[in-house]
């Protein structure tokens, strides 16, 4: 390989090292960036999405629809077809270019119901979703919430050495009744035992 390639890649590997800083960040930022990567979350607004489509499909069968249709045909040179009879001779002439238009006008009557129900239906389901989207979010922002206080009662636990519960340096120890277990009652309200 090329030396000068490598010792770039170290360098670019270098610098990143160098740049890389400590951020903290807030609850409400971690709530930010847990919705924007959820892979549930989404998944729920696909189905929502889904589900908003499904209902405007059915409530458009209950309106009426118009269709046009045109075409045109273009034939080969042939010459005219013609049958000679005694008497007389018949004569097929050769249309060679042909056009058609049609247009259709559709409208449902009564279907028994059917349209009206299935639209229903469909906009029964959107509403579902949404609110399945509403309940997903409310729940990643409840685990979200818990694991951020959960990391930081674990960096405080850490933040507490083994030193900081001997007996000597904290009067707040109090003895078990056997005496073979020793609590440490924080400023927290921790109780960490040994």
């Amino acid at each position: 390989m090329n030396p000068r390639i490598i010792i770039v890649a170290l360098l670019g590997i270098c610098t990143s090292f160098l740049f890389a800083q400590e951020r903290v960040l807030t609850l409400e930022e971690s709530i930010v960036v847990g919705m924007n990567n959820s892979k549930t979350l989404h998944s729920s607004k696909m189905k929502l999405e889904y589900a908003d489509a499904k209902s405007g499909e059915a409530a458009a069968g209950l309106y009426p629809s118009l269709k046009l249709q045109a075409s045109y045909q273009r034939l080969s040179n042939v010459p005219a077809f013609d049958i000679p009879l005694p008497g007389f001779n018949v004569e097929f002439p050769v249309i060679l270019n042909n056009y058609t238009s049609k247009a259709t006008l559709q409208q449902p009557l009564f279907t028994g119901w059917k349209l009206q129900s299935a639209a229903n239906s469909a906009e029964y389901a959107a509403e579902a979703s949404r609110r399945d989207v509403e309940t997903d979010k409310e729940n990643l922002i409840y685990d979200i919430t818990a694991a951020y206080w959960n990391l930081y009662r674990a960096i405080e636990v850490k933040r507490c050495e083994p030193d900081d519960l001997s007996l000597e340096r904290h009067p707040e120890h109090v003895r078990s009744r056997n005496g073979d277990e020793q609590r440490c009652v924080k400023s927290t309200g921790a109780i960490v035992e040994r």
